[in-house]
């Protein structure tokens, strides 16, 4: 209200690998764009419930049914994501000694 809906402060939960991979080296373009705006990030790797946190927006990855049990939200679709498995090779073999041969 102070900034007549020009600037002000913006919320936003992330999570941590997200906002250090993606999100922090693209933040110095938006405050070019907009330096009016000040933008607190807090991480966090759970599900952010607005009802408990004074986050005004979040980004976090969920599937269609993880999302549609969160209540009082309004979800956008912003990148596809793909996953990676990644562990050292004697850890493989320790564990799963049949992909030796493979």
């Amino acid at each position: 209200m102070a900034h007549k809906g020009l600037g002000g402060t913006l919320k936003l939960g992330v999570v941590p690998t997200f906002a250090t991979c993606w999100l922090l080296p693209k933040l110095h373009r938006f405050n070019e764009i907009y330096p009016e705006i000040t933008v607190h990030l807090e991480t966090s790797t759970k599900p952010f419930l607005f009802n408990e946190t004074i986050f005004d927006a979040a980004i976090y990855a969920g599937t269609p049914q993880q999302i549609a049990h969160w209540p009082g939200v309004q979800t956008h679709y912003l990148m596809k994501e793909d996953l990676i498995a990644v562990c050292s090779p004697q850890l493989i073999l320790k564990k799963f000694p049949r992909c030796a041969n493979d």
